[in-house]
C-alpha cells in the first residue's frame, strides 16, 4: 500500500480495529522514508454503542505517531449523538472529526 501516494479506508463498526495495525505500519513506513504515501483518510461508521469508546485510545495513539500530518480520520456517528455539535474535532492536530448523522436525528 506505500506506493499510493493517497489512500482511502472505510469501514464500519468493530472493523475499525483490522485497519488500525496497517495505518501503523503506513506511519512507520513514512518516518522511515521507506513509503511515499502523502494521505491516509478513514472513514468510520460507528455502527452500535461502545465501538467509540473501543477504538478512541487506538486512534488517538495513532495520531500521535503521525508526525506528517497524514491522517485524516472521520467518525460517521449514526447513533445518539456523541458530541452536541458538527463536525466536531478531536485531537491535539484536529486530526479526528465527528459527524452526527442529522438524518437518524430529524
Amino acid at each position: 500500500m506505500g506506493d499510493y501516494g493517497r489512500i482511502l479506508m472505510v469501514t464500519t463498526g468493530i472493523g475499525i480495529t483490522a485497519q488500525l495495525p496497517y495505518i501503523k505500519e503506513l506511519l512507520k513506513g513514512h518516518r522511515k522514508k521507506a513509503i511515499r504515501i502523502q494521505e491516509i483518510s478513514i472513514i468510520w461508521q460507528l455502527d452500535k454503542e461502545g465501538d467509540w469508546e473501543a477504538a478512541y485510545d487506538w486512534l488517538q495513539a495513532l495520531v500521535e505517531e503521525d508526525r506528517g500530518f497524514l491522517l485524516s480520520v472521520i467518525v460517521y456517528n449514526t447513533l445518539e449523538p456523541i458530541l452536541t455539535e458538527s463536525p466536531c474535532l478531536f485531537g491535539k492536530h484536529n486530526l479526528i472529526k465527528s459527524l452526527l448523522d442529522f438524518q437518524s436525528i430529524a
